[in-house]
């Protein structure tokens, strides 16, 4: 029996109401289990199609996978696949998906079968696999396949076996990029930006980094399941962009708080500017309440300060040169007046 299934990211997805999400507490670290869930449809031809809902409990990476998942003698067809998945989902599949094939036999009988569902072509050899007591296993970014030389597939209805689990550890990785993708994305956009945006980017995806995301978020009881999350995920690159996205968060939160400062410093000197006026405002409505300025004031202010006023024009004209300016400003009177006088006359005559 062959185990095979295909993975599907769902863009903008609304579940039915017969379609009922039940908290998954498999797997997974205590942090990823808080936000997912899972919902299983009853199968259609020997199809089963399984919802997982991953970080649901944080709206912006809220991301669900849809798994279409077969046990046969031949591989399923991916657009048998998607067929089956497409009346549940509409047009919601996503372009992204991954594959899962978990086959029973020997390496030399199965590998021709395994290459031909991961890569369409007999590209992979015998040394393309990797060993783990009786399984050899491969990932690219196409997913992963696994031949097990021992043991035939577990099948319950009740308990997942180990190939229907294996799926849901593929379909974390899928969520991981995705998730990422948008950080790298949203994380650009507010550093160009440069607005309080940045701020609000910075610290939900802070967030989702740090609550979320983990090099190895499968739980260390599931040695086997945690080798083949480690092979998925170098294969499809997930730590290279996690690194990405933490250096963006440092230099994003560099370049919030050099803005903070720059904005906390001309807050101050706008501050300072009207502390300043403010306090020359008090200064002079102090002096007003002090002097009281009223009639009397100013006939004393008068009198006290005109001997002063005296002496200072006395100072800046002397006698001489003001006896001076006035005999000049006479002379200047009288001319004036025999102009006058002499114009009359003629006008007389």
């Amino acid at each position: 029996m062959i185990y095979s299934a295909h993975i599907y990211l769902l863009s903008g997805w609304t579940p039915s109401k017969k379609q009922v999400f039940v908290p998954y507490t498999e797997i997974f670290r205590k942090s990823i289990i808080y936000g997912t869930r899972i919902c299983a449809v009853p199968p259609v031809d020997s199809i089963n199609v399984e919802f997982i809902q991953f970080f649901s409990n944080l709206n912006q990476a809220s991301r669900t996978v849809a798994i279409v998942w077969q046990y046969s003698n031949f591989p399923l067809e991916k657009a048998v696949a998607e067929e089956a998945l497409r009346p549940l989902v509409g047009s919601k599949m996503n372009t992204r998906s991954s594959s899962v094939i978990w086959i029973n036999g020997e390496l030399k009988e199965c590998r021709g079968v395994v290459s031909q569902f991961l890569r369409e072509s007999n590209a992979l050899s015998e040394s393309s696999f990797e060993a783990q007591d009786n399984l050899y296993f491969v990932a690219d970014g196409r997913g992963i396949a696994v031949i097990d030389t021992t043991k035939n597939i577990e099948r319950s209805d009740s308990q997942p076996g180990r190939s229907l689990r294996l799926s849901r550890v593929v379909s974390l990785a899928h969520a991981y990029m995705s998730v990422l993708d948008d950080v790298i994305e949203s994380l650009g956009d507010a550093a160009q930006a440069r607005n309080k945006n940045a701020e609000i980017e910075l610290k939900k995806w802070s967030e989702f980094m740090s609550a979320c995301y983990f090099a190895e978020p499968i739980k260390q009881t599931t040695i086997e399941l945690g080798t083949f999350y480690k092979s998925v995920r170098d294969r499809q690159k997930v730590m290279q962009y996690a690194q990405e996205v933490t250096e963006q968060l440092r230099l994003l939160a560099e370049l919030v708080r050099i803005e903070r400062n720059e904005k906390q410093e001309r807050n101050n000197i706008v501050n300072q500017r009207k502390l300043t006026i403010f306090g020359l405002f008090l200064t002079a409505v102090s002096l007003v309440q002090c002097t009281q300025v009223t009639p009397k004031v100013a006939k004393d202010f008068t009198k006290l300060w005109s001997p002063c006023v005296l002496q200072f024009s006395a100072a800046c004209f002397p006698v001489d040169e003001t006896n001076e300016l006035e005999s000049k400003l006479q002379g200047d009177a009288s001319k004036k007046a025999r102009v006058r006088r002499e114009a009359k006359t003629s006008n007389q005559k």
